[in-house]
């Protein structure tokens, strides 16, 4: 549908072709499960859509995160990190933890 669309608009128009992409990207949206995050400093509270473990660098001691996935635009998803971790075994028990509590239909998470 998007490319049928996109086909219909002439390159005068690019307004309106930045309002069908920010529009399509709410349609993708509305089917997703989310979840509102507390992160682990308890400084942020985010409704994430998709979670993930990635390397940290920034902070001595720790060597994961865990990020969340709270907005979907033009440009593709915005992140933020959720939780650090010294190790990835850590950092998985509360991936694990965080995807039984989707699985049981909770609104809301604490790390």
């Amino acid at each position: 549908i998007l490319k049928r669309e996109l086909n219909k608009i002439s390159l005068k128009n690019e307004i309106f072709f930045l309002f069908l992409i920010s529009y399509c990207d709410i349609i993708y949206l509305e089917g997703i499960v989310s979840m509102w995050v507390v992160s682990q400093n308890s400084e942020k509270v985010l409704n994430c859509y998709s979670f993930n473990i990635a390397k940290y660098y920034a902070k001595e001691g720790y060597k994961y995160a865990i990020t969340g996935e709270f907005a979907h635009g033009f440009w593709g998803g915005c992140r933020d990190i959720l939780g650090l971790y010294k190790t990835k075994d850590d950092a998985l028990k509360d991936l694990d933890k965080l995807n039984n509590s989707l699985k049981k239909g909770e609104t809301l998470f604490r790390f």
